[in-house]
């Protein structure tokens, strides 16, 4: 049989050769089906990915008499052998009220300390800060710091304290960036 084609310029065309145009339309529609949907697959499987948080949370927390104490702004330094951690809200380096600082001279490894209630100048300080006066500094006249790790990043640990006029501050812990 013979088929005129319009869009040939008016050349015969036999049933051979429709039958195989026909044939490789059809292998190529299924082929570009398999294509979609392996996109499609492909989208929904590695599009749509949750971000990691890549940076940590730098808090300390801690109960004061009875009230949560939380900020999310945590430094620490070690300075040769004096060992500083901050705890205090506000952003950068901006210390808001109150805050907590824990200092401790003669630093050199990981472990827990004590306050040595019979030193002049002990060489673990404990402050709680509830207000910007410097009257209102509460000094830890016992307590506990625990250093539970240093990494070139972060220091983190635990600590609990009763200050001098009786306020306990109690479950202490912070994960402290370095700087």
């Amino acid at each position: 049989m013979r088929i005129i084609c319009k869009n040939c310029a008016g050349l015969f065309v036999t049933d051979s050769i429709v039958h195989t145009f026909a044939k490789k339309i059809d292998i190529m529609k299924k082929v570009l089906s398999i294509v979609v949907i392996a996109m499609i697959g492909l989208f929904v499987f590695t599009g749509c990915t949750k971000k990691s948080s890549s940076s940590p949370s730098y808090t300390m927390k801690a109960t004061v008499g009875s009230t949560a104490f939380s900020v999310t702004n945590c430094l620490a330094n070690i300075n040769s052998t004096l060992l500083s951690v901050y705890g205090y809200g506000g952003s950068g380096t901006t210390a808001t009220f109150p805050n907590i600082t824990l200092q401790m001279s003669n630093y050199t490894t990981t472990g827990t300390f004590t306050i040595d209630t019979t030193a002049v100048f002990p060489s673990l300080t404990l402050e709680y800060f509830p207000t910007s006066a410097l009257t209102d500094v509460k000094m830890a006249k016992t307590g506990t710091l625990t250093i539970s790790s240093v990494t070139s990043t972060v220091i983190s640990g635990t600590f609990s304290f009763v200050c001098t006029d009786g306020t306990a501050v109690t479950g202490g812990s912070f994960t402290a960036k370095r700087y």
